[in-house]
């Protein structure tokens, strides 16, 4: 429902909190009527995810709207191992995705026609507080005027992680070719033996969603 554009990302999450919690209580009731230890399994199932959603809640909450980054910092200490940076890089890349579908969509409805630069980065960011931060978020928007005119490549990065060109963002018109491109510089952890997951001098793993499509007109 999220990449649908139904629901943000943030509503999802609490979907997600709320089906944890009722998939627990659900398996109790069902166990309610027998007795001794398959009782005891089904409330400690309802009570592991009831503990387990009280304890996320509250984090979840203060990230979403205070802009701490609790959630963040805990995925950093998970990222030392190999298998949690697969994992986690693998999250943060759909949250980018789902993002930057919902920004294109906002352009494909002629509803960004009036956003500065400044102003639609706000809008994308809306939908992907947690886990990012904001202000390292790059955006690069700009019109096609053939299908073999549009290019999708990533920018080059200088060995610091900055762009050695800037971005563009110039607002396609109604039935022009819109090529949006989003990307983030994810910060990974060294590993042993020389393994890295980093794709840029400075030691980030960038991480590209790109949208193509065609302008709907007014």
């Amino acid at each position: 429902m999220a990449s649908a554009g139904l629901l943000s990302l943030e509503q999802s999450s609490f979907f997600v909190l709320g089906a944890s919690i009722g998939s627990g209580v659900a398996t109790y009731f069902i166990g309610f009527r027998v007795s001794g230890k398959p009782r005891q399994l089904a409330l400690l199932q309802a009570l592991f995810k009831i503990l387990g959603v009280g304890l996320l809640l509250p984090l979840f909450l203060a990230e979403s709207h205070f802009g701490s980054k609790f959630l963040m910092n805990a995925t950093r200490e998970l990222a030392a191992d190999p298998a949690h940076q697969v994992a986690i890089i693998y999250l943060a890349n759909a949250y980018l995705e789902t993002a930057t579908e919902d920004a294109a969509r906002l352009v494909l409805t002629n509803q960004a026609g009036s956003m500065t630069a400044s102003q639609f980065q706000t809008a994308l960011c809306n939908n992907i507080t947690t886990l990012f931060t904001c202000s390292n978020i790059m955006i690069n928007l700009a019109p096609a005027t053939s299908e073999t005119s549009i290019s999708t490549a990533a920018p080059t990065f200088n060995s610091d992680g900055t762009l050695a060109n800037p971005v563009t963002y110039t607002q396609p018109n109604s039935g022009q070719i819109a090529v949006l491109q989003v990307f983030y510089q994810w910060p990974v952890i060294g590993l042993p033996f020389g393994w890295n997951f980093a794709n840029l001098g400075n030691g980030t793993y960038l991480m590209m969603s790109t949208q193509v499509f065609i302008v709907e007109p007014q």
